[in-house]
C-alpha cells in the first residue's frame, strides 16, 4: 500500500510536550473558530501553524489581522505550500506574511520527515524517516541579539534547503541553510521555524532530551516578554522539568495544578532537592523541593491536604514523582468555623454547622475535612 505520512500526528504531539514542559498553557483552535475571527477577540498573545500546509485564503486573513493587532504568529516547515482545497500555491498563501523566498511549492522538498507503510488491515509493517538537515549550528548576529546561542541548538535540524529570508531576517542557521526566520508584522511578529517538531517526543524519553527545541521557543517567546505567569523551580533555582503546571478560575478564586511525571528513582537522583523516602505501601518515593512564583499575593491553601499558606506570592512546598500538587489561590481570605457538641455517645445523632465566609463576595471553594471523636471505634466514626 502507499505510505502514509505521520508527521502532523507526531509534530502536534512535539509542540504540545514542548509548551507543556515550558510551563505554558494552550488551547485548541479550529479552523472554523479562527474563520469566525475568534484570534481578533482579544485572548490569545500568540497562534501557532503546526505543519499547517493548506490554509484557507480566510484563515490567511484573520492570522494577519491578529498580528498586526499585536498577536504573535509562529508556523513550522511547508505552512501555506496549498490552499484548503489541496491545490498547490506556487508563492505559498504565507510566504509574504513570513518574509521568505522558497521555490515554486510544487517543487519544494521536505527532509527529515517520517513515513509508514501499512498492510491491508492498516497495520503498520514499515517505517521510513529520510535525514533531516544537519551541519554546524550558527546563530546570526540578529539571532544573539533576541538571545540565542549557538552552544543550546546542538542537534537542532531543518527541513528544507530552498528557504531564505526575504523581508525576515535569518537568526539561526544550520549549515548554509536558514532554520529561523523572522519579521515584524504590524504591531506584531511573524516567526518561521524551518523545522518540524515530530523528533521531539522521541527525544525527551531519552533523558529528557530535545534541549535545544525547549531552548529555541523558550528564547523566541522571552524576547518577545512572553513567560509563564507561575514559575515553578527547583531547589536549584532552575525550571522544575517533566512536570505540566495549569491554573484555571473557580467562581472568583483560582486554582492551580501541577502534575510531575512519574520518572521512576533513577530520573530523579542526584537532583537539587530531592529526597527519597520509603513508604510501606508505595515502596521508595522521590519527594522534591519546590519554590512557586505567582504572578501575585494571594491567600494560598493546599487543597488536599488542608495547609494553609497565608497571603503570599512565594510558596515552598514539595510535589512526589507521579504525583498532584492542587493550590487554592484566593484574594480574599476564607474563614471557616465549625460549631455543635464536644461529645457524643453512641447512637447519638449529633449535628455540627458549618460556617464559611470571606472578608468580600461568596465563598467558592470549601473543602470539608471528616471529624474524628474521640472514645469512638473506627467502625463508628462519621
Amino acid at each position: 500500500r502507499p505510505q502514509v505520512n505521520r508527521n502532523f500526528a507526531a509534530n502536534r504531539d512535539g509542540w504540545v510536550r514542548a509548551l507543556n514542559d515550558l510551563g505554558l498553557q494552550f488551547d485548541f483552535v479550529s479552523y472554523d473558530q479562527v474563520k469566525k475571527g475568534q484570534l481578533s477577540k482579544g485572548k490569545y498573545k500568540v497562534f501557532i501553524l503546526p505543519f499547517s500546509m493548506a490554509p484557507s485564503p480566510r484563515e490567511v486573513e484573520a492570522i494577519t489581522e491578529f498580528a498586526q493587532q499585536g498577536g504573535i504568529v509562529i508556523a513550522d516547515a511547508a505552512a501555506g505550500m496549498m490552499d484548503d482545497h489541496c491545490a498547490w500555491q506556487p508563492d505559498g498563501l504565507l510566504n509574504d506574511f513570513f518574509g521568505i523566498k522558497t521555490v515554486s511549492s510544487e517543487k519544494r522538498k521536505l527532509t527529515g520527515t517520517s513515513t509508514v507503510t501499512t498492510n491491508a488491515d492498516e497495520d503498520v509493517v514499515g517505517e521510513n524517516r529520510t535525514a533531516g538537515i544537519t551541519g554546524p549550528i550558527t546563530v546570526t548576529s540578529e539571532g544573539t541579539s533576541w538571545g540565542l546561542k549557538t552552544e543550546d541548538l546542538g542537534g537542532l535540524q531543518a527541513v528544507e534547503a530552498d528557504i531564505n529570508g526575504s523581508a525576515g531576517k535569518a537568526l539561526v542557521k544550520v549549515g548554509e541553510t536558514e532554520a529561523v526566520i523572522v519579521r515584524p508584522a504590524g504591531q506584531g511578529w511573524a516567526i518561521y521555524l524551518n523545522a518540524l517538531l515530530d523528533r521531539y517526543p522521541s527525544l525527551r524519553q531519552e533523558n529528557y532530551g530535545g534541549s535545544s527545541y525547549r531552548r529555541l521557543i523558550d528564547v523566541l517567546l522571552a524576547h518577545l516578554n512572553l513567560r509563564p505567569a507561575v514559575e515553578v523551580l527547583s531547589a536549584g533555582g532552575q525550571q522544575l522539568t517533566q512536570a505540566q503546571i495549569v491554573r484555571y478560575g473557580l467562581g472568583g478564586d483560582q486554582v492551580l495544578a501541577i502534575v510531575k511525571e512519574n520518572i521512576g528513582l533513577e530520573g530523579n537522583t542526584g537532583k537539587d532537592g530531592v529526597t527519597v523516602y520509603g513508604d510501606s505501601r508505595l515502596g521508595k518515593i522521590a519527594k522534591q523541593a519546590i519554590t512557586i512564583h505567582l504572578p501575585e499575593r494571594y491567600y494560598v491553601y493546599d487543597v488536599r491536604s488542608g495547609q494553609d499558606f497565608g497571603n503570599t506570592s512565594i510558596v515552598k512546598t514539595s510535589i512526589t514523582a507521579g504525583g498532584a500538587l492542587v493550590l487554592g489561590l484566593s484574594r480574599t481570605q476564607k474563614f471557616v468555623t465549625v460549631t455543635g457538641p464536644s461529645s457524643a455517645s453512641l447512637g447519638d445523632h449529633v449535628r455540627k454547622a458549618v460556617r464559611a465566609r470571606k472578608t468580600s463576595g461568596p465563598l467558592s471553594l470549601l473543602r470539608p475535612e471528616r471529624i474524628v471523636y474521640a472514645g469512638l471505634p473506627e467502625q463508628h466514626q462519621p
